[in-house]
């Protein structure tokens, strides 16, 4: 989406008889900072822009890693 600069890399095709369809990266460009909302890549994203000459500064990763539930916490 070019007018409101968010990105997105997409895996499409096929494996067998099932279409697979999911998003690998999703990247926004906001005052002057590249924001990764989603990166499902083998590399990363931030690793390669970063590679690329952007600045560490100038790359925020916007996700959370939720905590897995375990059994002894009484989650699950």
């Amino acid at each position: 989406d070019q007018d409101n600069d968010h990105y997105l890399l997409v895996a499409e095709g096929w494996q067998g008889y099932r279409r697979v369809y999911r998003t690998l990266a999703h990247v926004a460009l906001s005052e002057g900072c590249l924001h990764v909302y989603e990166d499902g890549t083998i590399e990363g994203v931030a690793e390669r822009l970063h590679a690329a000459g952007v600045p560490r500064e100038n790359i925020v990763c916007e996700w959370t890693i939720l905590p897995v539930a375990s059994k002894s916490s009484g989650g699950g």
